[in-house]
């Protein structure tokens, strides 16, 4: 059964052990294409909102003083930029703990549990406030991912995300400051 955006958000959002499930015999373009329409959601949000208050929810994407890649567009630019090194990261970085903690499924599964995963930081992290919960909830659809997609427990799961989050944020510093 073929669900709409809307409903793969629902879903998601609401059962998400239920939809991991369901998601299992997808193609992986499919993550791809979804994280990429939230992604593009996520940063014409947040410009949007950067450019009528002032303000954003994800400084780690704001441009410093200075830097004027793109002109106006900058903001939104980086967002999309750094949302791709972003996917790109965790999933090199994630896969090979998955296969420490004992896995035997594909890169394919991690990449779905992880571009779907990052769903309600997309959706709603760019407003302030709610993008630190939105952030963590994220975290917590990942290791729910990984469960049901890599055939993990719950503690592997958890120690894959929370040894590689420093590592990705790291490497994203990094490329930050290289930009």
């Amino acid at each position: 059964m073929r669900l709409t955006r809307l409903q793969r958000i629902v879903r998601l959002l609401l059962t998400p052990q239920k939809e991991f499930l369901q998601i299992w015999g997808e193609q992986p373009h499919h993550a791809w294409i979804y994280y990429i329409r939230l992604l593009l959601f996520c940063g014409i949000a947040s410009y949007l909102f950067q450019l009528f208050l002032g303000i954003t929810a994800i400084p780690f994407f704001t441009p410093t003083p200075g830097i004027e890649i793109g002109g106006t567009l900058s903001p939104f630019l980086l967002t999309l930029t750094m949302g791709l090194l972003l996917a790109l990261l965790s999933i090199i970085i994630a896969h090979p703990l998955t296969k420490l903690a004992g896995s035997t499924g594909s890169i394919t599964r991690t990449t779905q549990a992880l571009l779907y995963g990052f769903t309600p930081s997309l959706l709603l992290g760019w407003i302030p406030i709610l993008g630190t919960a939105m952030l963590l909830y994220s975290y917590l659809l990942q290791i729910i991912g990984l469960k049901e997609l890599q055939n993990t427990t719950t503690l592997q799961a958890t120690l894959i995300i929370i040894v590689s989050r420093p590592l990705i944020d790291g490497l994203m510093i990094l490329l930050w400051i290289g930009f």
